[in-house]
């Protein structure tokens, strides 16, 4: 994977049967914006706002290729560091958020398009990160 990174939609070999799902339009790398919209009491207008669920944390089974569900020590399903929206971000439920959204689909210039609902994921304990994408 980390030699397709950094490449032009046109450059990677899309696997035969997938070209139809593929759309190298909208093809872009991952890009971390960090502090955005900083200052804008964003935080404190979605928290309250959005239903949350705590998905329980589920990992690749090495037998089958499928899914597995993850238990910790005592045999309790372990939940998952995040919390997810139940509905994602729906428009005009958080104008505040609505706002960073269109301000940052208009600066790194994404057809908003292809985003037709973004997920929103809550950290509750504020110390997860994100695993790295490289």
């Amino acid at each position: 994977v980390e030699r397709w990174w950094r490449k032009d939609a046109h450059e990677v070999p899309k696997p035969a049967g997938v070209h139809d799902y593929l759309k190298v339009e909208y093809w872009r790398d991952i890009e971390i914006v960090r502090g955005f919209g900083a200052g804008l009491g964003i935080y404190e207008e979605v928290l309250p706002a959005t239903d949350w669920l705590q998905p329980m944390a589920d990992g690749p089974s090495f037998r089958d290729g499928g899914q597995r569900l993850k238990y910790d020590k005592e045999g309790r399903m372990r939940p998952q560091g995040n919390q997810r929206a139940k509905d994602g971000l729906l428009p005009g439920k958080c104008p505040k958020l609505d706002g960073v959204v269109q301000k940052l689909l208009t600066e790194k210039q994404i057809d908003d398009r292809v985003l037709k609902r973004p997920g929103l994921l809550w950290y509750p304990d504020g110390s997860s990160d994100a695993i790295p994408h490289r």
